[in-house]
């Protein structure tokens, strides 16, 4: 598996995780518009990046 195929992956199982656990969903994320979903990633890759 190529690394950015894995990446993928990752985020994938993610994501169910979030929906099937957190019981998040696509409306809850629609209410997030000010891009406070794109810095909560930005800060997981920023931890991923001292690693």
């Amino acid at each position: 598996m190529k690394p950015h195929e894995y990446v993928i992956l990752e985020i994938a199982r993610e994501r169910e995780r979030q929906m099937s656990v957190e019981g998040w969903t696509v409306e809850h994320d629609d209410e997030h518009s000010c891009g406070e979903l794109a810095n909560a990633a930005r800060s997981l890759l920023d931890i991923c990046e001292l690693r």
